[in-house]
């Protein structure tokens, strides 16, 4: 496997535009011991399908990284620094289309911050990050600050020396790595990813058997989905969930045996949302409120949406664009849509569905209802259009408007299933990742606009 990847970076490198770097710091060093690193390397490089220069980074000075081909890297030349943000900068002065960092993400000293905010900047178009755990038998460094009572806990795992800031030990089991890949130039992201959204890139690697890949940048309009909600036990099921949280929150129940037809005055019916016109029945005489309900969430199953405040998530809603169209000839439509007086009250929050979704929505989506307001048609004098409005059927009303909503940055995070499976801020959990960022929250730096037309 060795071999493999060492050809396939002599050849590439006659017409590479692109870049992958392996981390050759003294951590790094059992996945070297047991070949993982490259298989991992490989799987990764046949995923993207782009020729790329294939390096070990390693850094034995403060400021200093050197790049080495595989066949030239030897363990004895294992760094004693993890300068990621120093081996980016270089690699992006190559100009490359495509960057690949493969690390164990432990960096040295407040590097890990700085890394982080150069992955941040424009410049890199995309970003999609890759937890795997793979073998580990060799060198680990753990901070002296911890005991050596939570050491002896890990499992296979062997004193062999300190320094003065850590103590060394030999390591045989399973340990995280993650894989970050980075879109620099414009015609890979489009090929990647692009304009429609379509991850390709993802694709590749789930047939290389990397199941979880995290598009973390860029997180825009494109990930949010907005869907009605037409269950009355999943409406219920979203109330009861904001009232146990929020108590003081006084929401009405949706009464029993909802139907898709205008009700009495102070009654809710389910209505579904979509691109069609939205029509109902409503008898002319009689004052309607009809209530929409509709959830947003993300495309992404390890991307939520939550709030520090969850009774009040901090996303905005409103709606403009009231287009109306009726059946009835009693009066112009114009007149009609004047004494009808139809409004469209602001969506509220209502509750949370918080589900695994099968249709690969979001871990959690918020459940919003919008209320559509219209009041009865005034009594004519006129004796013959009294006659109309006494015996005829009911209205026909078809409804269009826009939704718009507006998503602060703040609130989009990695879902907690996916926090829990692969990533710790202890760097002694060593089959996690060690990363103290929410990388979705942390990357996630522009608000989301996002805005739908229902029945236009």
């Amino acid at each position: 496997m060795v071999y493999i990847v060492i050809i396939f970076s002599l050849l590439s490198c006659l017409w590479a535009n692109g870049i992958v770097l392996i981390d050759g710091s003294g951590s790094m060093d059992g996945f070297f011991r047991t070949k993982s690193i490259y298989q991992i390397s490989e799987k990764v490089v046949r995923s993207i399908s782009e020729p790329a220069e294939i390096f070990v980074f390693v850094s034995t000075k403060k400021d200093v990284v050197d790049f080495i081909a595989p066949e030239n890297f030897k363990l004895k030349k294992l760094g004693g620094y993890t300068r990621l943000k120093k081996a980016l900068e270089k690699a992006l002065e190559k100009n490359p289309d495509f960057i690949v960092i493969i690390t164990d993400n432990i960096p040295t000293g407040e590097e890990d911050l700085d890394f982080i905010e150069l992955l941040a900047e424009p410049m890199v178009k995309a970003i999609w990050a890759l937890p795997v755990v793979t073998e580990f038998n060799g060198k680990i460094y753990l901070p002296t600050s911890n005991s050596d009572i939570l050491y002896s806990s890990i499992g296979n795992l062997r004193l062999l020396g300190k320094t003065k800031l850590s103590k060394i030990y030999h390591y045989h089991g399973k340990r995280g790595l993650l894989i970050y890949i980075l879109a620099i130039s414009e015609n890979f992201y489009n090929k990647s990813y692009g304009k429609d959204g379509a991850d390709r890139l993802r694709e590749a690697l789930l047939k290389q058997g990397i199941k979880d890949v995290l598009l973390v940048k860029p997180i825009d309009y494109r990930a949010i989905v907005i869907r009605p909600e037409i269950s009355e036990m999943k409406i219920r099921s979203a109330i009861d969930s904001l009232r146990n949280t929020c108590p003081f929150i006084n929401i009405p129940y949706l009464p029993p045996g909802g139907k898709l037809s205008c009700v009495r005055q102070n009654k809710l019916m389910i209505l579904p949302l979509g691109p069609d016109k939205l029509l109902f029945h409503v008898p002319a005489r009689l004052k309607g409120i009809l209530a929409i309900y509709f959830s947003i969430g993300t495309k992404m199953p390890y991307v939520v949406i939550s709030g520090s405040n969850p009774c009040s998530l901090g996303v905005k809603i409103s709606v403009d664009s009231l287009k109306i169209t009726l059946n009835k000839s009693i009066y112009s439509n114009r007149k009609l849509v004047e004494l009808l007086n139809i409004a469209v009250e602001p969506p509220e929050l209502i509750g949370e569905l918080a589900m695994p979704s099968e249709d690969s929505i979001g871990w959690n989506r918020f459940v919003y209802r919008l209320s559509i307001l219209k009041s009865p048609i005034p009594i004519p004098w006129n004796p013959i259009k009294l006659l109309k409005v006494l015996f005829s059927g009911p209205l026909r009303i078809g409804i269009g408007f826009k939704i718009n909503i507006i998503i602060p940055p703040e609130v989009l995070h990695t879902a907690e299933q996916i926090r829990k499976k692969w990533f710790s801020d202890d760097i002694s959990e060593l089959d996690k990742i060690y990363c103290p960022k929410d990388l979705i929250n942390y990357f996630c730096r522009d608000t989301i606009v996002v805005s739908y037309n229902i029945g236009m």
